[in-house]
């Protein structure tokens, strides 16, 4: 998707997902926009200064390059759209959404200092969750493997952007630090790191037990010739 003839329609299919999820949640929307164009500007900073050098494959990384650049900018485009279509709509801020966390859905008084004390339930939250974790660590293990073979496979451009994408799961979680609601759903964008990374890991591990036995019966057929 981000280079070749399917490079425009990949990013209109993106950039009509946003807009589609805007319309059922319009947070969710803001997060993977911003994931996503945090996920190109490292990138691009990353492969720019030694993709220039390049003589062979300068074409194609240049290709990948401009679409890495594009699906940022559609990032971007749906973080300020999102921004502005909720401020419209009269969608609930950042704010109110805050105060309705801390006052139980408004059925206490609002709180004075809502930030400070959201800080507070965020590493309150975080705490126990690792501890949880520690009882039961399939869900951080298997995100651990799936990030390992998303950026460790031979596209890791498209990686970086998986990443990214399970870092919606990580943020809505942290939209809503409260332990009593447990994040099995609100953190479930972030299966998509073991469920899509795990195979990449497993496509590596293969390529690599077929490559070598390869590359020993060239090497020793070079050497019996």
């Amino acid at each position: 998707m981000l280079h070749g003839h399917r490079a425009r329609a990949g990013l209109v299919l993106v950039g009509g997902s946003l807009a589609g999820l805007f319309t059922v949640k319009h947070s969710q929307a803001l997060f993977l926009g911003l994931c996503l164009a945090g996920a190109g500007a490292a990138i691009a900073v990353r492969r720019w200064p030694w993709r220039r050098g390049q003589g062979q494959g300068q074409g194609q990384g240049q290709a990948v390059g401009r679409g890495v650049v594009a699906l940022a900018a559609v990032g971007c485009s749906a973080v300020v759209g999102t921004l502005l279509l909720a401020k419209a709509l009269h969608y609930p801020s950042a704010s109110e959404s805050v105060q309705d966390l801390l006052a139980d859905h408004f059925t206490r008084p609002d709180r004075t200092r809502p930030w400070p004390e959201f800080l507070h339930l965020q590493a309150n939250f975080w705490t126990e969750w690792l501890r949880r974790q520690l009882w039961q660590p399939l869900f951080a293990a298997a995100l651990a493997v799936g990030a390992w073979g998303a950026l460790r496979g031979r596209r890791r451009a498209f990686g970086g952007f998986l990443v990214a994408a399970g870092c919606t799961g990580i943020l809505t979680q942290a939209a809503h630090p409260d332990i009593n609601i447990w994040g099995d759903r609100l953190i479930v964008p972030a299966w998509l790191l073991p469920v899509v990374g795990v195979p990449l890991l497993l496509e590596r591990v293969a390529r690599e037990r077929v490559t070598l036995p390869a590359q020993e019966r060239a090497e020793r057929a070079h050497t019996m010739g």
